[in-house]
């Protein structure tokens, strides 16, 4: 039996803590056991009560930040007493624990995003940068740094870090797809239109999402007519976007919803302008429920249409006239919804599955424990 803990800052509401909990429960049971350290109180908005329905164990430390020098002692104090093999960790704070702290154990981390880029535009240039170069050298101290996709690897080994690739998988027994019948029952109880197509964008109201291009893209296209845009989420960009709608009866913003995946099966096609990403969790969700999808053609979505790109179009990054240019496709060509259903379907059932991501990740334990005895 090998024993895994898993370190992470607090299980917030967020789409690396969706990644980390499909991990766990996917695990082969017979082989793994695995416990899960937070560093920090949990938020409001926690998926805690997620892990322990599911039996996962939690040692919550409960420090604040100031108190984090704390953490690496109370951290070995619960790996002896676990007798853990194997240490894994997401996130800058876990990150610096484990390769300064942890040595004398296995140690794998995930990274989900571009230091370089993510940082600066959440922090700004300079604290931005700082970050970045920290994590770039608290990476190259792990024994195991793996990529959330194959974009994100491809971009750090330029960096010079040595890594391997474990694409996002969703969970597709939470998004699956639903009968029209079923369909037309949760337009009802959203109060959307049945005789209309749902075009939806699931994500942070911000600048890197770009929700104002989409709205305006919509808005110039043929498709308009005969469409509702739906914005499920919230962020900074909110006001605008509120004012955007009031102007156009067939945008909707929806704000954070606990029901995604109702708005998701209602909906028809899944839009996304995001200027940057992992491998997002929203648009493996929406495809998880056989929504087609117009996807910036930034490296992540090109690596998730490789696999079919009849799942999908790609259209240029920060170009509206581009994105209405395919709003107008699918209008002009009356395209076939279900025509591109099953391709999204067979992209996350045959390479995008919490269970295929779990997989290649307890492969890596096996390999990695293999090499240490």
């Amino acid at each position: 039996m090998i024993k895994i803990t898993y370190i992470v800052s607090t299980l917030k509401r967020s789409g690396p803590v969706n990644q980390l909990f499909n991990i766990i429960k996917n695990l082969d049971e017979t082989k793994f056991k695995a416990e899960v350290i937070t560093l920090s109180p949990e938020p409001e908005e926690t998926f805690i009560n997620k892990y322990l329905a599911n039996n996962i164990k939690i040692h919550q430390l409960k420090l604040s930040r100031n108190e984090s020098y704390k953490a690496a002692s109370k951290i070995k104090e619960i790996l002896k007493k676990n007798n853990t093999d194997i240490v894994q960790t997401q996130g800058i704070r876990a990150d610096v624990i484990s390769a300064y702290s942890l040595k004398k154990y296995l140690r794998i981390t995930t990274i989900r995003n571009y230091p370089h880029y993510d940082y600066k535009m959440t922090y700004g240039k300079v604290l931005g940068t700082v970050m970045a170069n920290v994590q770039m050298k608290v990476l190259k101290e792990i024994d195991v740094p793996v990529a959330c996709s194959k974009s994100v690897a491809e971009y750090l080994l330029g960096k010079g870090l040595k890594l391997t690739a474990v694409q996002n998988g969703v969970n597709t027994e939470e998004f699956r797809p639903v009968d029209k019948t079923m369909k037309s029952q949760l337009k009802e109880k959203l109060g959307l239109p049945l005789d209309k197509r749902i075009f939806i964008s699931v994500g942070h109201l911000s600048s890197r999402k770009d929700p104002e291009l989409i709205m305006n893209a919509f808005i110039e296209s043929k498709i308009a007519k005969n469409a509702i845009l739906l914005f499920v989420g919230d962020g900074p960009l909110r006001s605008n976007c509120d004012r955007l709608a009031e102007e156009h009866q067939n945008i909707k913003v929806i704000g954070r919803v606990s029901n995604v995946d109702d708005y998701l099966q209602a909906s028809d096609w899944f839009v996304s302008a995001s200027k940057a990403e992992g491998l997002p969790n929203s648009v493996l969700e929406a495809m998880a429920v056989g929504l087609p999808t117009c996807l910036s053609d930034i490296s992540p979505h090109k690596e998730i249409l490789a696999y079919d790109d009849q799942a999908g179009f790609l259209f240029e990054t920060g170009n509206a006239h581009k994105l209405t240019e395919k709003f107008n496709l699918i209008e002009e060509m009356n395209i076939e919804d279900d025509q591109y259903q099953n391709a999204a379907l067979a992209i996350i059932h045959n390479h995008l599955s919490s269970e295929v991501m779990s997989r290649n990740y307890q492969k890596i334990y096996l390999e990695e424990m293999n090499k240490r005895k």
